[in-house]
């Protein structure tokens, strides 16, 4: 009997649009390594940030990036693919910036059903007409596909940005799972942060809550049976910084820490026993007028200290 393996996979792809040579190159080469090494017989690619940053530029780039990819896992024996690519960046009300790709190794192309949202049934793989499909417009119009752009009502203060979900189904081998491509909320501004430590975390789980009360709504409503759901993509997770210092601290004792005079324009070489000959403080003319006041008041001791006749102790 085969056993047949299913393998998640999630990555923020952003920075492979930022620096577009090694990065890339070294990303395909290890996302590759990682199926091959696995054998799995279904593989689901979550991907956030399609396009980087700079998407309005780079979002072209991903369909080539996806090819690429398709051509290196076709060579291992996944023949079968649907890359589900959110690039259509001038539909602001509904670009996420989300990519979800699916490939089926050649084993296992008659178990996989994929489920058709529209049409409310699955559709078996093998009676498709492309082997290798990249769908890059249309996605809300796609019946193989449920996508959601987080609306403002979450947060009107927080900058719009290309947060949301992605939803697809699947039956492989009569088992029916549900995969949820996600990205949350990410942490606006630090200085917020430590004021108000839930902030974001809050929204973060207000969003999460919701994606899963719409997946909640959509299943009850389902006659296919029993399914397995998974959501993995990209949380945004942060720790609580304070409370997390406060607990590395929490059995250590405070030290005063002085900083450093400021920086000044005049400069003056010094020496101590415990540093090198050729040390270099930073002095302001005030402070070396003190350093000269205190050096010469310590001569003048010195100077008297030595002076039979100075001394408070005579025989």
């Amino acid at each position: 009997m085969i056993q047949h393996k299913i393998l998640l996979l999630t990555s923020n792809v952003g920075s492979l649009f930022e620096n577009k040579g090694g990065c890339r190159k070294y990303w395909l080469s290890q996302i590759t390594k990682e199926i091959i090494l696995n054998c799995p017989s279904f593989v689901a690619l979550h991907l956030q940030e399609s396009g980087g940053k700079n998407y309005k530029l780079n979002a072209k780039e991903m369909p080539v990036l996806v090819d690429e990819l398709q051509k290196r896992l076709a060579s291992e024996g996944y023949v079968v693919s649907r890359c589900f690519l959110d690039i259509q960046c001038e539909l602001i009300e509904e670009f996420t910036a989300l990519s979800s790709l699916f490939f089926i190794h050649e084993s296992a192309v008659k178990l996989v059903q994929q489920f058709n949202f529209k049409q409310r049934k699955f559709i078996p793989i093998v009676d498709s007409k492309y082997s290798q499909l990249i769908l890059t417009s249309g996605l809300n119009r796609s019946g193989f596909v449920r996508k959601e752009k987080f609306s403002r009502d979450f947060w009107p203060s927080f900058r719009f940005g290309r947060k949301g979900f992605l939803h697809t189904r699947w039956k492989f081998d009569e088992r029916i799972f549900d995969l949820i491509n996600i990205h949350l909320f990410h942490d606006e501004s630090n200085l917020n942060l430590l004021e108000n430590p839930t902030l974001y975390s809050n929204n973060r789980k207000n969003a999460f809550n919701y994606v899963l009360q719409k997946f909640e709504k959509f299943n009850g409503g389902t006659i296919e049976g029993a399914s397995n759901l998974f959501v993995f993509g990209d949380f945004n997770f942060r720790l609580d910084f304070a409370s997390f210092v406060k607990k590395l601290t929490r059995q250590t004792n405070d030290r005063q820490i002085l900083l450093c005079p400021p920086i000044v324009e005049q400069q003056t070489n010094s020496r101590s026993s415990t540093t090198s000959t050729s040390d270099l403080s930073t002095l302001d003319e005030e402070e070396i007028s003190l350093l000269e006041q205190s050096t010469n008041s310590k001569n003048q001791f010195l100077s008297s200290s030595t002076d039979p006749s100075a001394s408070s102790f005579r025989n």
